[in-house]
């Protein structure tokens, strides 16, 4: 854990200190997207003789292209490897991906042109309307959407009318789809596949952090302020993952979501019994899912378990301290 708002990249050297030094660990992989790893976190890697997988921003595959490293038809749905400098780039296309940024660009070439059709009407029926107003409501839009490379406005007797750049437009599309993994792994270890893979891989990360963000496990909002409580509950928070990650991969023939399975098996509870002097605590059975995916999870509840007067509660009441 780290202070509030501390960038990600400060954190990464750190991390490379942690594993050389206190762990002394060797020929070690750090994996990263293109925001976490970049030269200065290469460097530190380099200078501990560790590796890297990342990709590179869209900046720097226009700068690959222009030194000649890498061509535009190397970028297909085939993996495609380049060495260059020690460095490895791995190149693909996805399609599916593409398709989703040209709908998208073309969904914001519509709305500008909805925007404009809106403000012409105004203009005609409102013949005191300013132009340079409605110019720069359109103007702010496209600056908005992040159009104005290839979209202008052009003014004709009080009639705005949309521009389109097709060579700009060519050229901001041309690598739609395209992306380009980077890392210094030696080609006689792993190959292009594995490292793709491994980068892949990150969206398993995304998708832990998200779900220790749901409401299921609910690492936000912190409703703790001291240091060591904020790491308690960010660890409990981990350890509530492990189980909803574990639950997830074993209820996938139940045709239950992770969050259903959590809420059957948080119904289980205990039953205080009290024969004469003697007290214990009786768990009913388990209903029909919650049943289940005990026996998917191969655990065997205890028919009873010792008294205490101990109560528990998973919450503190801070609003009745605060009161008092």
């Amino acid at each position: 854990m780290f202070q509030g708002n501390t960038n990600d990249v400060k954190t990464f050297t750190s991390q490379i200190r942690k594993l050389a030094d206190e762990f002394e660990c060797e020929s070690v992989t750090m994996v990263g997207d293109r925001g976490m790893i970049k030269a200065e976190q290469i460097a530190d890697l380099d200078n501990e003789k560790f590796y890297y997988i990342t990709a590179t921003t869209k900046p720097q595959m226009e700068t690959l292209l222009k030194n000649g490293v890498i061509q535009t038809e190397l970028f297909t749905e085939k993996l495609c490897e380049i060495v260059h400098e020690n460095t490895r780039y791995i190149l693909r296309r996805n399609p599916v991906r593409a398709k989703e940024i040209q709908d998208s660009r073309n969904r914001k070439i519509e709305k500008i042109r909805s925007i404009t059709d809106d403000r012409n009407r105004y203009l005609s029926e409102h013949p005191k309307a300013e132009i340079t107003t409605a110019t720069a409501v359109v103007s702010e839009r496209i600056e908005k959407l992040n159009v104005s490379g290839f979209i202008t406005i052009e003014v004709t007797d009080r009639v705005l009318t949309v521009t389109i750049n097709e060579k700009a437009l060519k050229e901001e599309s041309h690598l739609d789809g395209c992306y380009v993994i980077r890392s210094n792994l030696p080609v006689d270890q792993v190959n292009m596949d594995t490292i793709h893979q491994r980068y892949k891989d990150l969206a398993n990360v995304e998708w832990a952090f998200r779900t220790m963000k749901s409401d299921t496990i609910e690492l936000r909002p912190v409703h703790v302020r001291k240091k060591p409580r904020t790491r308690a509950h960010v660890f409990i928070a981990m350890l509530s993952y492990i189980i909803e990650k574990h639950l997830r991969e074993k209820r996938n023939d139940l045709n239950v979501t992770a969050e259903e399975g959590i809420s059957a098996l948080s119904s289980i509870n205990s039953m205080e019994i009290q024969v004469g002097a003697v007290k214990y605590n009786q768990i009913p059975q388990a209903r029909d899912i919650g049943s289940k995916l005990l026996n998917a999870l191969s655990i065997k509840l205890p028919e009873a378990i010792p008294h205490t007067n101990i109560q528990v509660t998973t919450r503190k009441k801070l609003e009745l301290k605060r009161q008092k």
